[in-house]
Protein backbone atom coordinates (compact mmCIF):
# COMPACT_ATOMS: atom_id res chain seq x y z
CA UNK A 1 0.00 0.00 0.00
CA UNK A 2 2.82 2.40 1.22
CA UNK A 3 4.15 2.25 -2.64
CA UNK A 4 1.41 2.79 -4.44
CA UNK A 5 1.50 6.34 -6.14
CA UNK A 6 -2.70 6.98 -5.87
CA UNK A 7 -5.76 5.62 -4.73
CA UNK A 8 -8.94 5.63 -6.18
CA UNK A 9 -11.71 4.60 -3.48
CA UNK A 10 -15.50 4.70 -3.23
CA UNK A 11 -16.16 6.09 0.08
CA UNK A 12 -15.06 8.46 2.85
CA UNK A 13 -14.66 5.84 5.33
CA UNK A 14 -12.09 3.87 3.08
CA UNK A 15 -10.05 7.31 2.67
CA UNK A 16 -10.33 7.80 6.00
CA UNK A 17 -8.84 4.16 7.11
CA UNK A 18 -5.76 4.33 4.64
CA UNK A 19 -5.00 7.71 5.85
CA UNK A 20 -4.64 5.66 9.72
CA UNK A 21 -2.39 3.27 7.95
CA UNK A 22 -0.12 6.11 6.89
CA UNK A 23 -0.76 6.35 3.55
CA UNK A 24 0.92 10.09 1.98
CA UNK A 25 -0.20 9.48 -1.69
CA UNK A 26 -3.03 11.13 -2.81
CA UNK A 27 -6.24 9.65 -2.15
CA UNK A 28 -8.97 10.48 -4.47
CA UNK A 29 -13.15 9.56 -4.02
CA UNK A 30 -14.93 8.03 -7.02
CA UNK A 31 -17.89 6.41 -8.03
CA UNK A 32 -19.04 3.58 -9.61
CA UNK A 33 -20.80 4.55 -12.89
CA UNK A 34 -24.07 4.10 -15.09
CA UNK A 35 -23.66 3.17 -18.48
CA UNK A 36 -25.20 5.89 -20.93
CA UNK A 37 -26.56 2.26 -23.10
CA UNK A 38 -28.73 1.48 -19.77
CA UNK A 39 -30.69 4.49 -20.18
CA UNK A 40 -30.91 4.96 -23.98
CA UNK A 41 -34.05 5.85 -25.36
CA UNK A 42 -35.57 6.74 -21.42
CA UNK A 43 -37.79 9.27 -21.48
CA UNK A 44 -37.55 10.96 -18.08
CA UNK A 45 -40.82 13.15 -19.30
CA UNK A 46 -42.74 11.01 -20.08
CA UNK A 47 -42.01 8.73 -16.35
CA UNK A 48 -42.83 11.69 -14.37
CA UNK A 49 -45.77 13.06 -16.10
CA UNK A 50 -47.20 8.94 -14.83
CA UNK A 51 -45.72 9.92 -10.96
CA UNK A 52 -49.11 11.42 -9.71
CA UNK A 53 -51.62 9.50 -11.67
CA UNK A 54 -50.87 5.99 -12.15
CA UNK A 55 -52.91 4.22 -9.39
CA UNK A 56 -50.58 1.44 -8.29
CA UNK A 57 -47.22 1.96 -6.82
CA UNK A 58 -44.76 -0.07 -7.88
CA UNK A 59 -41.51 -1.02 -6.12
CA UNK A 60 -38.08 -2.79 -7.09
CA UNK A 61 -35.54 -4.58 -5.46
CA UNK A 62 -33.01 -5.34 -7.61
CA UNK A 63 -29.40 -6.60 -6.60
CA UNK A 64 -27.97 -9.88 -5.65
CA UNK A 65 -29.70 -12.07 -3.59
CA UNK A 66 -28.52 -11.80 0.00
CA UNK A 67 -30.39 -11.84 2.64
CA UNK A 68 -28.12 -9.08 4.04
CA UNK A 69 -28.91 -6.66 1.22
CA UNK A 70 -32.50 -5.83 2.77
CA UNK A 71 -34.66 -8.12 0.33
CA UNK A 72 -36.62 -9.91 3.26
CA UNK A 73 -37.55 -6.66 4.69
CA UNK A 74 -38.46 -5.43 1.94
CA UNK A 75 -40.97 -7.99 1.00
CA UNK A 76 -41.82 -8.26 4.67
CA UNK A 77 -42.77 -4.18 4.14
CA UNK A 78 -44.73 -4.57 1.25
CA UNK A 79 -46.79 -7.80 2.57
CA UNK A 80 -47.92 -5.58 5.41
CA UNK A 81 -48.58 -2.52 3.43
CA UNK A 82 -50.88 -4.41 0.84
CA UNK A 83 -52.77 -6.36 3.93
CA UNK A 84 -53.27 -1.90 5.14
CA UNK A 85 -55.10 -1.75 1.99
CA UNK A 86 -52.25 -0.01 0.07
CA UNK A 87 -51.77 0.11 -3.61
CA UNK A 88 -48.29 -1.40 -3.63
CA UNK A 89 -46.69 -3.88 -5.51
CA UNK A 90 -43.21 -5.25 -5.25
CA UNK A 91 -40.65 -6.95 -8.21
CA UNK A 92 -37.96 -8.65 -6.64
CA UNK A 93 -35.35 -9.04 -9.43
CA UNK A 94 -31.61 -10.50 -9.07
CA UNK A 95 -29.77 -13.85 -8.62
CA UNK A 96 -28.41 -14.86 -5.30
CA UNK A 97 -28.11 -17.49 -2.38
CA UNK A 98 -31.57 -15.93 -1.15
CA UNK A 99 -33.28 -16.82 -3.44
CA UNK A 100 -35.09 -19.97 -2.16
CA UNK A 101 -35.72 -17.98 1.17
CA UNK A 102 -37.29 -15.16 -1.60
CA UNK A 103 -39.85 -17.33 -3.49
CA UNK A 104 -41.16 -19.59 -0.48
CA UNK A 105 -41.71 -16.20 1.26
CA UNK A 106 -44.12 -15.41 -2.21
CA UNK A 107 -45.72 -18.08 -1.95
CA UNK A 108 -46.55 -18.18 1.71
CA UNK A 109 -47.89 -14.58 1.33
CA UNK A 110 -48.65 -13.77 -2.14
CA UNK A 111 -50.12 -17.56 -3.86
CA UNK A 112 -51.91 -15.42 -6.91
CA UNK A 113 -48.56 -13.79 -7.44
CA UNK A 114 -50.93 -10.09 -7.04
CA UNK A 115 -48.56 -7.85 -5.51
CA UNK A 116 -44.98 -10.05 -5.00
CA UNK A 117 -43.01 -10.96 -8.54
CA UNK A 118 -39.82 -12.59 -8.29
CA UNK A 119 -38.58 -12.33 -11.63
CA UNK A 120 -34.80 -13.32 -11.30
CA UNK A 121 -31.59 -12.12 -13.29
CA UNK A 122 -32.23 -8.87 -15.72
CA UNK A 123 -30.22 -7.42 -18.22
CA UNK A 124 -30.19 -5.47 -20.69
CA UNK A 125 -33.86 -4.50 -22.03
CA UNK A 126 -35.32 -6.25 -19.44
CA UNK A 127 -33.52 -4.00 -16.87
CA UNK A 128 -34.17 -1.27 -18.62
CA UNK A 129 -37.86 -1.77 -18.78
CA UNK A 130 -37.93 -2.25 -15.07
CA UNK A 131 -36.04 0.65 -13.73
CA UNK A 132 -38.36 2.63 -16.19
CA UNK A 133 -41.77 1.49 -15.14
CA UNK A 134 -41.13 1.07 -10.98
CA UNK A 135 -41.49 4.29 -9.10
CA UNK A 136 -39.90 3.27 -5.61
CA UNK A 137 -36.45 1.75 -5.69
CA UNK A 138 -35.90 -0.14 -1.94
CA UNK A 139 -32.68 -1.31 -1.14
CA UNK A 140 -31.93 -1.09 2.89
CA UNK A 141 -28.63 -3.14 2.76
CA UNK A 142 -26.65 -3.81 5.65
CA UNK A 143 -24.25 -5.80 3.26
CA UNK A 144 -20.67 -4.53 3.22
CA UNK A 145 -21.64 -2.27 0.75
CA UNK A 146 -18.83 -0.03 -1.55
CA UNK A 147 -20.79 2.11 -3.31
CA UNK A 148 -23.92 0.58 -4.54
CA UNK A 149 -24.40 0.34 -8.30
CA UNK A 150 -28.27 -0.33 -8.00
CA UNK A 151 -28.81 2.86 -6.23
CA UNK A 152 -26.63 4.72 -8.87
CA UNK A 153 -28.77 3.36 -11.89
CA UNK A 154 -32.23 3.80 -10.04
CA UNK A 155 -31.58 7.38 -9.69
CA UNK A 156 -30.77 7.95 -12.91
CA UNK A 157 -34.38 6.61 -14.14
CA UNK A 158 -35.82 9.38 -11.63
CA UNK A 159 -36.34 6.77 -9.05
CA UNK A 160 -36.76 7.77 -5.30
CA UNK A 161 -34.18 5.40 -3.16
CA UNK A 162 -35.34 3.88 0.48
CA UNK A 163 -32.05 2.49 1.75
CA UNK A 164 -29.14 2.93 4.55
CA UNK A 165 -26.15 4.69 5.13
CA UNK A 166 -23.37 2.33 4.41
CA UNK A 167 -20.38 2.97 1.89
CA UNK A 168 -20.44 5.75 -0.24
CA UNK A 169 -24.08 6.09 0.07
CA UNK A 170 -23.23 8.11 3.53
CA UNK A 171 -21.07 10.71 1.67
CA UNK A 172 -23.87 11.96 -0.83
CA UNK A 173 -27.49 10.94 -0.04
CA UNK A 174 -29.61 13.76 1.14
CA UNK A 175 -32.43 11.67 3.59
CA UNK A 176 -36.11 13.07 2.20
CA UNK A 177 -34.41 14.57 -0.43
CA UNK A 178 -33.42 11.93 -2.76
CA UNK A 179 -35.49 9.38 -0.98
CA UNK A 180 -35.60 7.85 2.90
CA UNK A 181 -32.61 6.36 4.69
CA UNK A 182 -33.61 3.75 7.57
CA UNK A 183 -32.05 2.08 10.16
CA UNK A 184 -30.69 -1.80 9.22
CA UNK A 185 -32.73 -4.56 9.60
CA UNK A 186 -35.97 -2.47 10.85
CA UNK A 187 -39.04 -3.64 8.72
CA UNK A 188 -41.28 -0.31 10.16
CA UNK A 189 -39.11 2.23 9.01
CA UNK A 190 -39.23 0.44 5.11
CA UNK A 191 -42.95 0.53 5.70
CA UNK A 192 -43.32 4.20 6.80
CA UNK A 193 -40.74 5.56 4.09
CA UNK A 194 -43.05 3.56 1.54
CA UNK A 195 -46.54 4.88 3.25
CA UNK A 196 -44.92 8.36 2.66
CA UNK A 197 -44.44 8.19 -0.71
CA UNK A 198 -47.40 6.63 -1.64
CA UNK A 199 -49.76 9.04 0.23
CA UNK A 200 -47.82 12.06 -0.83
CA UNK A 201 -47.17 11.48 -5.23
CA UNK A 202 -45.95 15.51 -5.22
CA UNK A 203 -43.22 14.72 -3.20
CA UNK A 204 -42.41 11.40 -4.98
CA UNK A 205 -42.94 13.26 -8.27
CA UNK A 206 -40.07 15.76 -6.96
CA UNK A 207 -37.66 13.64 -5.47
CA UNK A 208 -37.43 11.51 -9.03
CA UNK A 209 -36.65 14.77 -10.50
CA UNK A 210 -34.08 15.38 -8.07
CA UNK A 211 -32.34 12.11 -8.23
CA UNK A 212 -32.29 11.39 -12.01
CA UNK A 213 -30.85 15.08 -12.63
CA UNK A 214 -28.21 14.81 -9.83
CA UNK A 215 -27.21 10.89 -11.58
CA UNK A 216 -26.87 12.45 -14.99
CA UNK A 217 -24.63 15.01 -13.80
CA UNK A 218 -22.48 12.99 -11.60
CA UNK A 219 -22.88 9.06 -12.34
CA UNK A 220 -22.89 8.64 -16.00
CA UNK A 221 -19.94 6.61 -17.43
CA UNK A 222 -18.18 9.02 -19.36
CA UNK A 223 -18.02 11.44 -16.53
CA UNK A 224 -16.52 9.28 -14.11
CA UNK A 225 -13.61 7.91 -17.26
CA UNK A 226 -12.71 11.81 -17.52
CA UNK A 227 -12.41 11.41 -13.83
CA UNK A 228 -10.22 8.96 -13.91
CA UNK A 229 -7.99 10.47 -16.83
CA UNK A 230 -7.18 13.15 -15.04
CA UNK A 231 -5.63 11.01 -12.28
CA UNK A 232 -3.57 9.11 -14.14
CA UNK A 233 -2.46 12.51 -15.73
CA UNK A 234 -1.67 13.62 -12.11
CA UNK A 235 0.44 10.66 -11.43
CA UNK A 236 1.79 10.92 -15.32
CA UNK A 237 3.36 14.37 -14.59
CA UNK A 238 4.54 14.02 -11.01
CA UNK A 239 6.92 11.40 -12.65
CA UNK A 240 7.86 13.80 -15.00
CA UNK A 241 8.58 16.58 -12.29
Amino acid sequence: YLKADAFIVLASAFKDKLSDWGVAAPIHLATTTVSTDLIRNFSFNDKSEKLTTEPLIKVLFLARLEKEKGVMETMEAVTQLRSKGKPVALTVAGEGISMEAVKQFADRHDKSREFLHVVGDVRGDSKRSLLASHHIFCFPTYYGEGMPNSVLEAMAFGIPVITCPVGGLRDFFVHKKMGYLVKQRTVTDIITAIENLIDDRNMLKNMSIFNHQYAIERFLAPNAANFLANVYKQIALSYKK
